[in-house]
C-alpha cells in the first residue's frame, strides 16, 4: 500500500474522530441547556414548575426538590413564603420523597417550613432529588404569587454542614388570573329598528389580560353561537322572529374561566314590509260621472302588522279612507268641474311608523254633461245553439264621447258586461227557449235602448249519451258498456236498468245526426 493511500486513511479516521467530538459537545451543551432549564446548579433547593398562570378556585401542586450535584447529602430542608392574599394553603405530603423521615412540615401564616433526611441504613444520595410537594388553592384575587426561598432552606452533607448558599436558592411565580374579559357588541346599534326578515350581522369584540378562548353570542338571553376566534360576528336572520323587542349581548370566556358580559343592546324587530296594493276602479282613461266609485285591492306581507287603511285621492287629494275590505269609496264627480285628473290608491299597514304603497296613476275624464245615449246595438241574433249553450252577436254602436260596454241580460237579470261584440251564455238546459237583451254603454254611465231577441238551446237526440248532438257509435259503445247496470241516462225505456229494450231503442234512433 502507498503512503499516500495510508496518509488517506488516517485522515478519514480524524475526520470521524472530529466529527464525534463536535457531536459530543453538542449534546453536552443541550444536556447543560434543559438541565440548566430544569436543574438549578447544584448545590440547589428550587421549585417548580415555574411562571404558570391559574384561574380563580383552582387547587395546583408545588414540587420542592434538591439538587446536590455529585455531593452526598444526608437531609434537605426548605422554608419559603407564599402571598395568602392570593393563595390558599391546603396539604403537604411527603408521597414517594427520596427524604422519607420527615422531621418538620407546617404551614405557619403564609411561610412554608419542610424538613426531612434519609434513613438510617439507606445511605447517602446525590444529585437531582424529590423532597416534597405542597398543595395550594388559588383565591378570587387577580395577581403574581412569588414563593420566595428563604435562607433557612438547607442541604446537609455527611458531616451535617448546610452546602447551599443564598445564591442557589430558586423560588417561583405564580400568576393567579380571576380578571373578566371585556367584550362588547359594536353592531348593531342600541335601538336600533331591523326589519322581519332581514339577516343582521351582529358583531362583538373582546379582549383579555391572557387571551380569549370564546365569545357566547345571545339573543333574548339565550346562546346563539359560540366563536372561537376573531372576529366574532354572527349573522342573525329574523325570518319568524316574534315583532317586537329583543336584547342582543355578548359574553367573553378565557382559558382560566373567568367570564364577562357586554353592555345589553336593545333593538326592535319590525314590518319594514309595505303592503301591497292596486287601483280596480275606475280604468284608465274612464269618463266619470255623477256619483263614481273608487276601488282597490290591498293586502300586507305574510308575517306583517296587517292592512290598517286605504286611502283615495282624485288630483293628490284625500277623498276617503275605507278601513275594511273589500276597499272601495263612493267619489261624487260633480264637487270638480269637468276635465281631467288623477286618480290613485295609497295603503297603510299597522306598523309603527306605518309601511305605505301608492299605486300608479291613472287618469280620467270628468263629464257630468254627457247625456246622450249611445245608439242601440244593430243585428242582435244568436249565430249558434247547443244543447247548454247560446251564443250571442250584434253590431258595434255608436256614441259622441265612446262605447265603452255591452250589458247582456237574460230573462231580465243582467248576466254579463263586454266590450266586444259577441257572448256565449253557458249551462243552460237543453230544448230550452231564453229571452235576451242587449244595450251599449257609454263612458258617463248613459245606456241606448234595448236590443230583443228570443233563442233556445238543442233538443237532446234519444240515444245522444255523450251529447254531442248525434247520435252515432260512441253512444252505442256508452249503451254497451253500461248494459246490465243501473244508469238514469242510458235507461231509455225507464225500467231501472240498461236491457235489450233500450237497446231496441238506440237502433231506431241509430243513426241520428
Amino acid at each position: 500500500m502507498s503512503s499516500q493511500s495510508h496518509f488517506f486513511r488516517i485522515d478519514k479516521k480524524f475526520v470521524v474522530l472530529f466529527i464525534t467530538i463536535i457531536a459530543l459537545f453538542g449534546v453536552f451543551v443541550l444536556f447543560r441547556s434543559q438541565a440548566a432549564e430544569q436543574n438549578p446548579n447544584a448545590p440547589a433547593v428550587y421549585l417548580t414548575p415555574t411562571d404558570i398562570t391559574y384561574g380563580a378556585n383552582q387547587t395546583f401542586t408545588v414540587n420542592v426538590r434538591v439538587n446536590s450535584g455529585s455531593t452526598p447529602v444526608v437531609a434537605a430542608g426548605a422554608v419559603f413564603t407564599y402571598p395568602t392574599n392570593l393563595l390558599e394553603f391546603q396539604s403537604i405530603s411527603f408521597t414517594n420523597s427520596d427524604f422519607p423521615l420527615v422531621g418538620r412540615q407546617t404551614d405557619e401564616s403564609g411561610t412554608i417550613k419542610i424538613e426531612a433526611s434519609r434513613a438510617q441504613n439507606t445511605g447517602l444520595v446525590t444529585g437531582d432529588k424529590y423532597l416534597a410537594s405542597v398543595a395550594f388553592k388559588t383565591k378570587a384575587t387577580s395577581g403574581t404569587a412569588n414563593l420566595n426561598l428563604t435562607t433557612a432552606s438547607q442541604l446537609l452533607n455527611d458531616q451535617v454542614v448546610n452546602i447551599v448558599g443564598a445564591n442557589n436558592l430558586y423560588s417561583a411565580n405564580y400568576t393567579v388570573d380571576t380578571a373578566a374579559p371585556t367584550t362588547s357588541i359594536t353592531a348593531p346599534a342600541n335601538n336600533a329598528v331591523i326589519g322581519s326578515g332581514e339577516t343582521v350581522s351582529i358583531t362583538a369584540s373582546a379582549t383579555d389580560t391572557s387571551a380569549v378562548s370564546s365569545v357566547d353570542i345571545l339573543i333574548d338571553g339565550s346562546v346563539k353561537a359560540t366563536l372561537s376566534s376573531a372576529p366574532y360576528n354572527y349573522s342573525w336572520n329574523t325570518n319568524g322572529v316574534s315583532l317586537g323587542a329583543h336584547t342582543i349581548q355578548s359574553r367573553a370566556r378565557d382559558s382560566y374561566g373567568n367570564t364577562g358580559s357586554s353592555q345589553i343592546i336593545n333593538v326592535t324587530v319590525a314590518d319594514k314590509t309595505a303592503p301591497n296594493v292596486t287601483l280596480t276602479a275606475p280604468s284608465n282613461n274612464a269618463v266619470l260621472k255623477g256619483n263614481a266609485t273608487l276601488s282597490a285591492n290591498a293586502s300586507d306581507n305574510a308575517g306583517g302588522t296587517g292592512l290598517a287603511k286605504v286611502e283615495f285621492y282624485v288630483q293628490d287629494t284625500l277623498v276617503s279612507t275605507d278601513t275594511t275590505s273589500p276597499y272601495s269609496v263612493s267619489w261624487n264627480s260633480t264637487s270638480v268641474t269637468d276635465g281631467n285628473y288623477t286618480v290613485y290608491a295609497k295603503a297603510y299597514d299597522k306598523a309603527s311608523p306605518a309601511n305605505t304603497k301608492t299605486t300608479n296613476q291613472i287618469t280620467v275624464s270628468v263629464d257630468n254633461t254627457d247625456d246622450e245615449p249611445p245608439t242601440a246595438p244593430g243585428n242582435f241574433r244568436s249565430t249558434s245553439s247547443a244543447l247548454d249553450s247560446i251564443t250571442l252577436a250584434w253590431n258595434a254602436s255608436t256614441d259622441n264621447a265612446g262605447v265603452v260596454g255591452y250589458r247582456v241580460s237574460r230573462n231580465g237579470s243582467v248576466i254579463a258586461t263586454v266590450n266586444t261584440l259577441t257572448y256565449t251564455d253557458t249551462g243552460l238546459s237543453n230544448g230550452t227557449s231564453y229571452n235576451y237583451s242587449v244595450v251599449a254603454i257609454d263612458a258617463a254611465g248613459n245606456s241606448s235602448e234595448p236590443r230583443n231577441l228570443s233563442a233556445s238551446t238543442s233538443n237532446l237526440k234519444i240515444g245522444d249519451f255523450n251529447k254531442d248532438d248525434i247520435v252515432d257509435l260512441g253512444d252505442l259503445a256508452l249503451l254497451l258498456l253500461q248494459y246490465g247496470k243501473v244508469d238514469d241516462a242510458i235507461d231509455l225505456d225507464n225500467s231501472g236498468q240498461v236491457d235489450l229494450a233500450d237497446l231496441a231503442i238506440f237502433i231506431i234512433n241509430y243513426p241520428k245526426p
